[in-house]
This record gives C-alpha cells, sequence and structure tokens, in this order.
C-alpha cells in the first residue's frame, strides 16, 4: 500500500513526497521483489524533482533584471544541475 501512495504521489507531482515514501517501502522491505521497483521509482522521483527545480532557476534567471539577482538565480541553478550528479 505504501508503495502504491509513493506511485501517486509521484504521478500527481509531488516528488519530494514520493521519493521520501518509495525510498521507506525500500528500507522497511529489504530484500522483497517490491524493493527494487521502489528504488527504480525513488531515482525516477529524484530525477523529476530536481528537473523541476532547474526548470524554476531558468525562470528565475531569465526575469532576472539585477546583477546579484541573476547570479543568485544561477547559483540555483547551478545547485540543480549539481543534484543530479
Amino acid at each position: 500500500l505504501r508503495y502504491q501512495h509513493g506511485v501517486c504521489l509521484q504521478e500527481w507531482g509531488k516528488f519530494a513526497e514520493a521519493r521520501q515514501t518509495l525510498e521507506s517501502v525500500a528500507t522497511v522491505y529489504n530484500n522483497k521483489p517490491l524493493t527494487v521497483e521502489a528504488f527504480l521509482r525513488a531515482g525516477q522521483a529524484r530525477i523529476q524533482e530536481t528537473r523541476k527545480q532547474i526548470d524554476l532557476a531558468y525562470q528565475e534567471v531569465n526575469k532576472a533584471q539585477k546583477p546579484e539577482q541573476r547570479t543568485a538565480a544561477l547559483n540555483q541553478l547551478k545547485a540543480a544541475y549539481a543534484a543530479l550528479t
């Protein structure tokens, strides 16, 4: 049931919550067939969460009017890309 809840959260776009829920499934039900699928879905949710952060950072870069705003937005963008690695 917890796995299905995590999948639903992922489909609703609540990637951070989905990742946490799916990771908890993988740790609680270790060595079960569902563990692999839960880890896979958790990884997908992490990537989707980071892509959302990257999109928001690009929007901030594009609408930044002052140099310090642009610098802050670029730092957010760098941090988001670093989270993917």
